[in-house]
């Protein structure tokens, strides 16, 4: 069961209450996927996470925080992030709170490439496959910044996902034979095998961690 506690947060731009949401707790059931989106209860989350002044329109995890001092900071959160019934689109809040890391330092790459992904997923769960997709370029974009060697193991076979469904498949095979021999064993080997199949197939659709496994 996941516990939600309402809180009002102030928005460091301009100052006004802004109405958020804080996680008391919650659980997990179930395989991620292999981009390591969580399971349900998790996944659904990142729809109570984001925070957005309606009144300046600061974007981001946090906006009691300071915004980057930043001379398009200020032209960016301008920007329409309204869907057809004229609400806040949750897909276009991620992008934003993402251009907005951007803005800081470098050093914010790694988490505006999350928040990219979280734009992805969103868009996953609409149906948008062509936004989905652009947002997996611009996720993918911002961690080959700090470099694929760099990344942790999971976060290596997470981004062979996210190229192979952005339908990059040239680039998803090529993270996949940079993958370090030495960690070629076990679940991981089983996963870059499954993965190599599906880009020769140039399937994009979502798997589970598990759909990798032998079934039983």
């Amino acid at each position: 069961m996941t516990t939600l506690y309402p809180l009002n947060v102030i928005c460091k731009n301009c100052g006004s209450p802004v109405f958020a949401r804080q996680v008391m707790s919650t659980n997990e059931f179930g395989s991620p996927d292999l981009d390591l989106r969580p399971a349900p209860m998790r996944r659904a989350l990142i729809y109570h996470l984001i925070q957005h002044c309606p009144e300046c329109g600061y974007t981001g995890m946090d906006i009691s925080k300071e915004p980057p001092e930043h001379p398009d900071f200020q032209k960016l959160i301008k920007k329409d992030c309204t869907s057809d019934s004229n609400n806040p689109a949750t897909e276009k809040l991620y992008e934003l709170a993402a251009q907005i890391k951007l803005l800081y330092t470098p050093e914010d790459y790694e988490a505006a490439a999350d928040l990219f992904l979280k734009a992805a997923w969103i868009a996953d769960d609409r149906h948008d496959r062509e936004f989905a997709k652009e947002m997996r370029k611009k996720s993918l974009f911002c961690k080959m910044q700090k470099g694929y060697h760099k990344q942790s193991t999971d976060y290596k076979l997470q981004m062979i996902d996210i190229a192979r469904r952005a339908e990059d498949f040239e680039k998803a095979t090529e993270l996949i034979e940079k993958f370090p021999k030495s960690k070629r064993k076990d679940i991981y080997e089983k996963i870059l095998i499954f993965q190599q199949k599906l880009v020769n197939m140039k399937d994009s659709d979502r798997y589970l961690v598990e759909d990798t496994l032998p079934v039983k």
